[in-house]
């Protein structure tokens, strides 16, 4: 009543990479099908701008935060000498 189970065939090797490779062939690679034929941009273009505009803004903030620093740094050693002076 119990149906036969099928002899599995002899693993030539027991590493999990070994068991799927004999199944499955590389398909030929597209040569003419590019992203930027698909998307009509080049996105690694586009991430590679995007990260130039925000390092570009970054250091836009970090030089207005140095230069308040610097204002603020400025108005106390004034006060500090109009202290010292008197």
């Amino acid at each position: 009543m119990i149906p036969e189970i099928p002899e599995l065939p002899e693993i030539k090797s027991a590493q999990v990479a070994a068991m799927n490779t004999h199944h499955f062939k590389a398909l030929p690679g597209m040569p003419h099908l590019r992203w930027e034929s698909i998307l009509g941009y080049n996105p690694a273009e586009v991430a590679a701008a995007r990260y130039a505009q925000e390092v570009a803004m970054a250091y836009a903030i970090t030089r207005e935060q140095n230069r308040i620093m610097e204002a603020k740094a400025r108005a106390r050693n004034r006060l500090f000498q109009r202290e010292a002076e008197r």
